[in-house]
């Protein structure tokens, strides 16, 4: 199916934290923003937002009745920025499909999507497993879950942290792109033997 363009307005801060798994990951920013898209849309996000439909729809099994006077959708940031990316004709029908009900255009409903995933801590802990599944081997793999349990279980912290949590501070505080993410991975884990 053939791919269509959104050029969604999201938060500053989402879009920089999806550039830098572009960069941890190797994976393209489009190829990210889909997958974030995607997840949100298969989660429901038509129950969600139907409190804003104007429209009737009938979409994840469900029939939702429009209320002319129902509040408007807004972006709940402020500080927003635009980002290109791709989505498959299924995506761009069901966010066309909100977006009608909700009388919205198609990028608020895909931003809305994107931040919604960029939220969900453990559908990013999966994320970056099936990237660290495919793209170190498996002592460097263990090494950095052990890592990251090591920071829960012995350090005094407020929130627990995730692989993404690395991987992003490793982004952060290494930002030789020319060596990617293979050769930042070598310094900062050692290969078991």
């Amino acid at each position: 199916m053939e791919k269509r363009e959104v050029k969604p307005f999201i938060d500053i801060d989402v879009k920089d934290t999806i550039y830098k798994l572009s960069f941890v990951t190797g994976y393209s920013v489009k190829s990210i923003c889909e997958d974030l898209c995607n997840q949100s849309f298969r989660c429901g996000l038509g129950r969600e937002l139907s409190p804003y439909f104007k429209r009737g729809i009938q979409i994840d099994g469900a029939v939702f009745q429009g209320n002319k006077k129902a509040e408007k959708f807004e972006s709940s940031s402020q500080n927003i920025e635009r980002i290109s990316m791709k989505v498959n004709g299924k995506l761009y029908d069901y966010a066309y499909h909100l977006s009608f009900a909700m009388e919205s255009s198609v990028a608020k409903v895909v931003a809305y999507g994107v931040e919604k995933s960029m939220k969900d801590y453990a559908f990013l802990d999966r994320y970056i497993k099936q990237f660290l599944s495919k793209k170190i081997d498996k002592e460097r793999k263990d090494m950095i879950l052990k890592i990251v349990r090591t920071i829960n279980k012995d350090y005094t912290v407020d929130e627990e942290y995730g692989i993404v949590s690395l991987l992003l501070y490793i982004a952060d505080e290494y930002k030789r792109l020319d060596e990617g993410v293979d050769g930042v991975l070598q310094d900062v884990v050692p290969v078991v033997k």
